[in-house]
């Protein structure tokens, strides 16, 4: 599976950034989900340089964790939601 092309803007309050790995590996949900329910799966995020860490919003790459994953979730002006746990850590637009 290939990444896609991705912008991300960090939830506020966000206090950890992938400053050092610039990798990313956390939970995404989907709000397009018709029926009401919202699919959750591993993504790992990639960013070019540590200053796009912490831009708001900053351009990444994106892909599923698992090879078997819905790729047609990552299409263009798809959005997803991070999650660390309970909490929002950033939400993230295909491009």
């Amino acid at each position: 599976m290939e990444y896609k092309n991705a912008k991300i803007w960090w939830a506020e309050g966000k206090v950890a950034l992938p400053t050092e790995s610039l990798r990313y590996i956390t939970v995404a949900k989907f709000e397009d989900d018709e029926d009401g329910t919202t699919d959750a799966w591993s993504v790992v995020v990639v960013f070019e340089s540590s200053d796009a860490v912490t831009e708001t919003p900053a351009a990444c790459k994106i892909k599923f964790l698992a090879e078997d994953a819905p790729e047609i979730r990552l299409t263009t002006g798809k959005m997803l939601k991070l999650y660390e746990g309970r909490a929002l850590s950033a939400t993230v637009v295909i491009v």
